[in-house]
């Protein structure tokens, strides 16, 4: 049987305060029942319960307060939501010209302020997170996480929507652009600036090692996810959209050697991640104490990840090939550090 523990994921140490998740749970319930998302024909309150958004916000976002860690968390709670629609519901991941106008209205909401209609449950929670970052964080960090959150719809959850209806699996190198999207850790990342980091400058946006950087955290979030997803995604739900899945159509494997070959590839962009960062790091002066956050809160992102996937009861299968989730072994203790 295999074990997640061979994953070389950045160490770190993250404090989990029970009454922090506590009330951080309850501000994001409140909002999800007033804009109607938690309800019987919806997302269930069980199931939201069962996700544990908070704790995975309180990992991921390790420096921010209860403010920003709550708008954090509604937005990961729009995303899950959005993501199961897609990967789940057939309504809406089989129908792909209904995802899209859906997405479009989304998307005019987050541009532009535009209204949803009432029975839009997201939209409306969108919209509320959309007030909010636009009081904290500047027109210009606001348009930018507006077009990460474009492409990962369009761009990546539309084109998974596809491919599930069409049965079809896409290439390596094509679904590995598509996971980098469909994922939202870009959306995610930009959220580091708002819960803690601050804005960055427009010269560390222009530098082709924050691209690289962005992109080398995104790949270990998203193929993390596809190992211990994959029962949801692919037994279950007999999704397309899986890098296991995919590796082991193409380069007919097992699925036991799949699953070897992509933690070799988290490990390797693990490493690679640590000397960009570290080349970086090396200019001494020149970096900004912001980015230096930015860094650490990419870092919480690969642990926090993880170890939330390996607590929440969302990826716990008895038909894991991962020891961790069939027995529920691992756990992230509320009140204690982890390493």
């Amino acid at each position: 049987m295999l074990t997640l523990a061979t994953l070389s994921l950045p160490k770190r140490r993250s404090f989990v305060d029970q009454s922090l998740l506590d009330a951080l749970h309850r501000r994001t319930l409140e909002l999800c029942e007033h804009v109607g998302m938690i309800r019987a024909d919806r997302m269930s309150l069980r199931k939201f319960r069962a996700g544990r958004f908070e704790l995975l916000t309180s990992l991921v976002y390790p420096d921010a307060d209860l403010d920003q860690l709550t708008i954090c968390n509604d937005f990961i709670t729009y995303l899950f939501y959005v993501d199961d629609q897609a990967e789940e519901d057939e309504a809406y991941g089989k129908h792909p010209e209904l995802l899209q106008r859906y997405f479009q209205s989304h998307l005019a909401a987050l541009h532009d302020g535009a209204p949803v209609p009432d029975d839009d449950a997201a939209g409306r929670l969108l919209l509320d997170i959309r007030a909010r970052l636009a009081s904290r964080a500047s027109h210009a960090w606001l348009k930018r996480f507006a077009d990460d959150v474009q492409t990962y719809l369009l761009h990546g959850t539309l084109v998974g929507a596809r491919h599930w209806t069409a049965g079809t699996v896409p290439s390596v190198e094509a679904y590995a652009a598509q996971r980098r999207w469909d994922s939202a850790v870009l959306c995610t990342q930009d959220l580091i600036e708002i819960a803690g980091a601050g804005e960055l400058p427009s010269r560390v946006l222009r530098r082709p090692e924050w691209v690289q950087l962005r992109d080398l955290c995104t790949n270990v979030v998203a193929f993390t996810n596809d190992l211990v997803s994959y029962p949801k995604e692919v037994l279950r739900n007999g999704s397309p959209n899986n890098l296991v899945h995919v590796i082991a159509t193409h380069e007919k494997l097992c699925l036991e050697d799949a699953i070897e070959r992509v933690i070799e590839i988290i490990n390797d962009d693990v490493a690679l991640f640590e000397r960009v960062a570290t080349r970086l790091a090396s200019r001494g002066a020149r970096m900004d104490a912001r980015l230096n956050h930015y860094l650490a809160g990419q870092r919480a992102w690969m642990f926090g990840n993880l170890h939330w996937s390996l607590e929440t009861g969302r990826y716990s299968d008895p038909e894991s090939p991962f020891i961790e989730l069939r027995s529920g072994t691992h756990s992230v203790t509320a009140g204690a550090r982890v390493a």
